[in-house]
């Protein structure tokens, strides 16, 4: 499958390695660099990203829906120690609290809900020996400080994994956030 070179894909995340991770996927899934636009995010501890992703992610649902054509958007906020299906809820709760609808079945949106945080999905895509026997959403993962690049290719073997008609079956003992993930992922496709 490939994708059209009119989609631009706008990416809200909460910090630089979700930014590099999503950026390599949606390369990797054929968009070109230069149509993805990635939104500033809290850096260097100016700002809690969870908090921005749930104040920004309304106003950038509406700018979407402006411009559905041609348009993906991606967003990324950490599921961190609450559960997965909270963080859903927040944006959904954010949405109502502007007077947005909730996202529709049929919208190029997907939430990316890493448990506990996106190095979990990395090491776990990657086959990082800190995690050779499975990995654990509860614990917090090393993260690639000045080497965020290094999660390349876990992004593009998610990519990989999204395209492959077997989908998850591949994969051994995926996370339950991942697997949710690759569905949110696959809704861009559709």
């Amino acid at each position: 499958m490939t994708v059209g070179r009119g989609v631009q894909a706008v990416v809200l995340t909460e910090d630089l390695q979700g930014w590099v991770f999503i950026r390599r996927l949606l390369i990797t899934l054929g968009v070109p660099s230069r149509r993805i636009r990635v939104l500033p995010y809290p850096a260097d501890g100016r700002g809690c990203g969870e908090q921005f992703v749930r104040e920004t992610y309304p106003k950038e649902v509406r700018a979407y829906r402006q411009n559905a054509a041609a348009s993906w958007l991606v967003v990324h906020i950490d599921a961190d120690v609450k559960v997965v299906s909270n963080r859903y809820q927040q944006l959904t709760d954010a949405c109502a609290g502007e007077g947005v609808a909730q996202r529709l079945s049929n919208e190029r949106i997907a939430i990316l809900v890493p448990k506990r945080e996106i190095e979990t999905w990395i090491h776990y895509l990657s086959g990082s020996s800190v995690v050779s026997s499975g990995v654990d959403e509860t614990q917090s993962y090393p993260k690639f400080q000045n080497e965020e690049s290094c999660c390349w290719p876990a992004a593009e073997k998610l990519a990989a994994v999204v395209l492959a008609k077997s989908g998850v079956a591949g994969l051994s003992n995926p996370p339950p956030s991942l697997v949710t993930g690759i569905d949110e992922v696959r809704r861009l496709l559709a």
